[in-house]
């Protein structure tokens, strides 16, 4: 199954595709009609962002996660295929993600890493803060991993599934070096000598 990704995801709050609501079975709020829950992907910011996921139910409803997680699968094959269809297939982990208290745990579950530092002055610059950065590998793997849980419900496995054929038409992220991968040691504020104490 393949999921189209919608005509403009730039500046908007979307949910998934409303051509494929009704085969995800995203439920919708009974006053209004309005999306259960929402995420927006913002690809022409410096880097990509995937922000703004919430949904409407509490946060302690056993459908929150979920819910976000399918929103989360949206807009990560929206992002892929707009990548193949734009000739960027290597771009992939150029996406970043911003994270908060209760979406934190569903994009690590999508493959999405911490960043090692956080830049709070985008928030004065009026941008969102750069939380965690996706990755393939990882991306595929969770997907994966998802559609061979047989608690999993239809539309979560056949959206996984879409997001699984929509990975695998990008090219895979260079090797890093061991130069690259290596972290620089963390600074002991006390091994240096503290000027005036002691002496």
């Amino acid at each position: 199954m393949r999921v189209s990704p919608a005509p403009s995801v730039d500046e908007a709050l979307i949910t998934a595709p409303s051509s494929i609501q009704g085969v995800l079975g995203v439920p919708r709020i009974a006053v209004g009609g309005a999306p259960m829950a929402v995420g927006r992907l913002r690809r022409r910011t410096a880097p990509p962002m995937l922000d703004c996921l919430t949904c409407a139910l509490p946060k302690e409803d056993a459908q929150h996660a979920p819910m976000i997680g399918v929103i989360c699968d949206a807009l990560l094959v929206a992002w892929a295929e707009w990548l193949t269809s734009e000739s960027k297939k290597s771009a992939f982990e150029s996406l970043a993600a911003s994270a908060g208290i209760s979406t934190e745990a569903v994009l690590v579950s999508r493959g999405f890493r911490e960043n090692d530092e956080v830049d709070f002055e985008a928030l004065s610059r009026g941008a969102g803060l750069c939380t965690h950065t996706a990755r393939l590998p990882s991306a595929l793997l969770a997907a994966t991993a998802r559609v061979a849980r047989p608690e999993l419900t239809e539309y979560d496995r056949e959206h996984a599934e879409a997001l699984i054929e929509a990975l695998r038409a990008l090219d895979a992220p260079p090797m890093e070096s061991d130069a690259q991968t290596a972290k620089a040691p963390k600074r002991d504020p006390w091994a240096a000598p503290i000027k005036g104490f002691g002496q």
